[in-house]
């Protein structure tokens, strides 16, 4: 039986690092952090076309692959017209690049922005897509 040390917090027993577990983020989690900090850039929307809201698959899209605590990216936003796009694709790079480093602790190799679609501002057929 392993030696434990003093009491940890809440009176549980400490433990020594190699005694620990583990977390794993698995690809949907980064999905859903990528996905909330895309919308936050302005001028991009969340959308769902009439087949995307029977598939689940809306805007903005991610795909995201981890290897070894790293992770890539690919961002697929819509962007309302007369968004800038350059601007925009930077801002919602670094914004996803940001908040994965920042809430999952993984190392982000790269994050690629494609935009699938503009949308006529304030007309669009948006809803929230998480």
């Amino acid at each position: 039986m392993a030696e434990h040390g003093p009491p940890g917090p809440a009176g549980l027993p400490a433990t020594r690092a190699g005694e620990r577990g583990s977390l794993e983020i698995r690809d949907k989690v980064v999905a859903v952090i990528a996905a909330r900090a895309a919308t936050g850039v302005d001028g991009v929307l969340s959308h769902a076309s009439t087949a995307g809201r029977f598939t689940g698959r809306g805007l903005p899209r991610i795909d995201a692959t981890i290897v070894a605590g790293h992770v890539h990216a690919e961002v697929r936003i819509a962007l309302a017209w007369p968004t800038p796009a350059g601007p925009a694709a930077a801002a919602v790079r670094d914004a996803v690049a940001r908040d994965l480093t920042t809430l999952t602790g993984l190392a982000v190799d790269g994050v690629d922005i494609a935009i699938a679609q503009i949308l006529p501002a304030g007309g669009a057929d948006t809803r929230r897509v998480s």
